[in-house]
């Protein structure tokens, strides 16, 4: 059904310290997968990321990341990314509403404008972490009559008015644990993890089509295309 239709969006937080992704709990990038039925909430995204490191509100502002960063990060164009094989490693905000879908398989962005790739959700969110930080989160809100089912809002900012400045950021509560890199070892494989090529390869000759994905923790994988029928 069309609820299963993702996309990947990446965002920049602009008042981030970092200038990378080495740190997955407080990078200057994320990739977002939220349902084409479903629209991020610009709140819920602020809370959760800022819950990732307990860090003041002021240091969080949200936004589309630019064009051109966005092909440089992801080596993907605009409406063609996909989290598989991106040329950066940047930690990914998969929603907890695409981990609930039944059956539990999802499209997302395929490496081009005109392509898909199909995936199990448990297959996901078992391999892609091996090779990026992956938090599953409660980011997303139903789309209202009127609403416009492509671009989000420029600025994903959330306005955290019901918080003191000092006060402490709300820890998140993940619902796939599993899928979440802890803050040591998160720090550690950021750092180290090249971009995984394989998938790229492996796109050219499956976009359209379901994968399996075979990922080690050296952070290689590769994907087994088949037609999906």
């Amino acid at each position: 059904t069309i609820n299963h239709l993702c996309k990947s969006i990446v965002l920049e937080n602009i008042r981030c310290k970092n200038t990378d992704c080495h740190d997955p709990l407080n990078s200057r990038y994320y990739c977002v997968i939220v349902q084409y039925t479903s629209k991020l909430s610009s709140v819920k995204l602020f809370h959760f990321v800022r819950g990732l490191a307990h860090g003041p509100k002021k240091g969080y502002k949200l936004r589309l990341a630019h064009p051109e960063v966005n092909e440089q990060m992801t080596g993907f164009t605009h409406n063609s990314v996909t989290p598989i094989g991106m040329k950066t490693p940047i930690p990914i905000l998969f929603s907890d509403r695409i981990a609930k879908l039944d059956p539990a398989f999802f499209w997302m962005g395929g490496g081009g404008v005109d392509y898909k790739l199909g995936l199990q959700v448990d297959e996901f969110l078992k391999k892609v972490p091996k090779v990026v930080p992956v938090f599953v989160a409660d980011i997303a809100i139903d789309r209202t009559p009127g609403d416009e089912g492509g671009a989000e809002e420029e600025t994903m900012e959330g306005n955290g008015e019901d918080e003191e400045e000092s006060s402490e950021a709300p820890s998140p509560a993940p619902s796939a644990g599993e899928a979440v890199s802890p803050r040591a070892a998160g720090k550690k494989a950021a750092a180290a993890m090249p971009p995984p090529a394989a998938p790229r390869a492996a796109l050219e000759e499956g976009r359209g089509r379901s994968c399996s994905l075979t990922m080690t923790e050296t952070h290689s994988c590769s994907c087994s295309c088949g037609d999906d029928e």
